[in-house]
């Protein structure tokens, strides 16, 4: 998940195709993103593979729009299905405090669940 967790701001590098927080910050585009992964991890490890797949893709670009929503910016995290936006401004999307702190939580998160 922690890979996957940067993969919605690649629409950041596309932007003359994309909008940037548009749909690459959808539980749509996680959606995708878990299925496709959960495929092609699904036929190199099976059963589990599926699982992982689609936990890593979905739950990966899922803390991404979760820290989003923290952000000042607004974004459809429901696009195409409800215009929508979120938006609950406790920091700015630019503030390396903030970032620095949402990596610092999850890669405590990833250890503490090996651990469990």
């Amino acid at each position: 998940m922690v890979v996957f967790s940067s993969l919605p701001d690649i629409d950041m590098k596309y932007q003359q195709y994309v909008q940037h927080r548009g749909i690459t910050h959808s539980i749509l585009f996680g959606i995708v993103v878990g299925v496709l992964l959960a495929i092609a991890l699904g036929y190199l490890f099976g059963l589990v593979g599926w699982g992982m797949g689609f936990l890593a893709g979905f739950g990966g670009t899922a803390s991404h729009l979760l820290g989003d929503a923290l952000t000042y910016s607004p974004f459809r995290p429901l696009y195409p299905f409800s215009q929508r936006e979120v938006a609950y401004g406790f920091f700015a999307a630019s503030s390396k405090t903030a970032n620095n702190t949402m990596a610092v939580v999850g890669v405590a998160a990833f250890v503490v669940a090996l651990i469990v």
